[in-house]
């Protein structure tokens, strides 16, 4: 199916190409405008938790570190079978308690703050709205009491 367009002047070949080139451009761009785009502004990484794993005799204790990000929280699976030194920090102590043979899964976790901008003419009066989520990272390890 051939469409004409009706021209008003002088039909050059350039007038042609522009034409065309314009009838693909235009519909891209208004695409562009309108449906947004997002953008972050911090590199996501996963939390590191060292030891990882390990086996630990009941009634002694052990340092678990924490990297990857800042304003760690650190939780326990199983708090009826060993305690934390403390609940936020680099860096805990655990210490098996009791369950000879039991699993634990101790989590250290952080939030990040991302920034997310996105571009859109209908969105607020500059075009470019900003809001800022806090999504949890995470990083375990698991210590088997013996």
């Amino acid at each position: 199916m051939r469409h004409t367009i009706p021209f008003v002047g002088v039909m050059t070949k350039r007038n042609l190409s522009l034409g065309a080139a314009a009838l693909f451009i235009l519909p891209l761009v208004g695409v562009l405008l309108f449906s947004g785009c997002e953008t972050e502004s911090v590199t996501q990484t996963d939390i590191k938790v060292e030891p990882n794993y390990a086996g630990l005799p009941v009634g002694q204790s052990m340092t678990l570190t924490a990297s990857g990000w800042n304003n760690y929280r650190w939780s326990l699976s199983e708090s009826s079978i060993g305690h934390l030194s403390a609940y936020t920090g680099r860096s805990v102590v655990y210490t098996a308690t009791a369950g000879r043979g039991s699993t634990q899964t101790i989590t250290a976790t952080a939030d990040a703050s991302v920034s997310t901008t996105e571009s859109s003419t209908s969105s607020s009066t500059n075009g470019v709205p900003s809001t800022t989520t806090t999504t949890p990272y995470s990083g375990a390890a698991r210590i088997i009491h013996q």
